[in-house]
């Protein structure tokens, strides 16, 4: 079967080699949100030369990594226990999962050493190493700009995760071994982390603002406090933004050309798999699964779930086989026995095609 999408005036052809069939159906509508009227982000911003750390935060990969999904949480599970409190309550929960990026925009590095005497720091079980309390702060706004939701006090394992800034260093300094962020750098909590995400369940559709605090209560030493906040409109509840498939908001292409973006993204088809079994799927002739042109990336879910986001992919991938393109494989095929299956250009808005093939069995890179 040939499925033809059309976007910008860029064609992108996927062929699929196994039943196709429209994109995952719910009887409800589930929660998801989008970014609405968000300012721009600057690609880098400058550093201050005052001879001191600036905490700041770039709402950028908080836009593109925003989801809403149903996910279900054991009573044992990590989330629950009193030290994380994530959620309300075990069972299924509607969770709003998004990307958190901090950065010091001073000319000094913040250095806080091994975690493990430092009052400041608890050990994470869901994580397994120590975070430093209270780092960061979340909480959801009505329209009225009213306090809707109030998240608990993230901790974060403080780290070099890239550099932000032109006059960044090269070589990160910081791990969670050792943790800090150095000048010009940004540490990025994803998605798809543990506890990285507000539990919506008991709020209604609407419009609402995000907002992000980071260093809320002054604890780590900094020149400029006031630019600490960021926050960005969302929407809950619109029942056409039940997959990836929405359209990206204006912000730099370092936030767009990744992987874990949760936007832009074709539905190529569901296709039938053997359930239990190892399974891959992929546009890559090199690994000879399927065949692309251009450079893209694939991402496959359980074509039963609502939400295919970056954290609850079987699997995805952007090249594979020393060649541009994909293949997702060592995955099993979900009880459901359909395989939902997403591409996109790992470079925004070029064109790409994606010729999509499913196989069996462990596949060799």
């Amino acid at each position: 079967m040939t499925m033809t999408f059309l976007r910008n005036s860029i064609v992108i052809t996927a062929l699929a080699y196994a039943a196709c069939s429209g994109p995952p159906t719910t009887t409800s509508a589930p929660h998801d949100a989008a970014v609405q009227d968000a300012g721009p982000i600057a690609d880098s911003m400058p550093i201050k030369p005052d001879g001191s750390a600036d905490f700041s935060i770039d709402m950028g990969r908080s836009q593109i990594d925003l989801s809403i999904g149903t996910e279900m949480f054991a009573v044992d599970s990590c989330e629950l226990d009193p030290s994380e409190q994530c959620v309300g309550a075990a069972g299924e929960r509607s969770v709003l999962r998004f990307s958190v990026e901090t950065i010091n925009l001073g000319d000094a590095d913040i250095s806080l050493g091994p975690p493990g005497d430092n009052p400041n720091y608890e050990f994470s079980q869901c994580h397994g190493h120590f975070h430093f309390r209270g780092y960061a702060s979340y909480r959801l706004l009505g329209e009225s700009g009213t306090e809707v939701l109030v998240g608990r006090k993230q901790a974060f394992c403080l780290v070099d995760s890239e550099p932000y800034t032109d006059e960044a260093a090269t070589e990160r300094t910081y791990s969670c071994q050792n943790q800090g962020l150095s000048a010009g750098w940004a540490d990025v909590y994803a998605a798809d982390l543990p506890c990285q995400f507000l539990d919506i369940t008991d709020i209604a559709d609407g419009e609402y603002t995000l907002e992000v605090a980071v260093n809320p209560d002054g604890l780590l030493g900094e020149h400029d406090p006031t630019n600490n906040l960021g926050s960005i409109a969302i929407r809950i509840g619109d029942p056409h933004l039940e997959t990836p498939t929405e359209a990206c908001p204006s912000v730099a292409p370092r936030y767009l050309d990744r992987i874990q973006r949760e936007c832009d993204w074709d539905f190529v088809g569901n296709f039938d798999c053997i359930p239990g079994t190892q399974t891959g799927a992929g546009c890559s002739q090199s690994c000879g699964v399927g065949s692309c042109e251009g450079n893209a990336m694939i991402r496959v879910c359980d074509a039963a779930s609502v939400n295919c986001t970056s954290g609850n992919a079987l699997g995805s991938n952007d090249n594979r086989c020393g060649s541009a393109c994909p293949l997702a494989s060592g995955f099993l095929c979900p009880e459901s026995g359909q395989l939902a299956v997403y591409a996109a250009a790992s470079e925004h808005g070029h064109p790409y095609e994606c010729n999509v093939a499913i196989r069996a069995g462990p596949i060799s890179p």
